[in-house]
């Protein structure tokens, strides 16, 4: 986790949370995210993505599990 992210490590995170969202959906397939997130520079100080789309997915299911809050991306609710 990054205390007091800069606004382009903001703007990475929801890229990266998006995604993540976008593979659990099936509207981005494992190769498509691997190939996205596998080629990110680190976010902060050697901080990485997790690109690999199984341990991702494995990652989700658990969050989902224990209740906790999902990425939802909506575009139609933009502002």
């Amino acid at each position: 986790m990054v205390e007091n992210p800069t606004r382009a490590q903001r703007r990475r995170i929801a890229r990266y949370e998006s995604l993540t969202g976008a593979l659990r959906t099936g509207t981005v397939g494992s190769l498509a995210f691997e190939a996205r997130i596998g080629g990110w520079l680190a976010y902060a100080d050697g901080l990485h993505f997790e690109w690999d789309p199984e341990v991702v997915l494995a990652i989700l299911a658990e969050r989902a599990a224990a209740g906790e809050d999902l990425f939802i991306y909506n575009k139609d609710e933009e502002s």
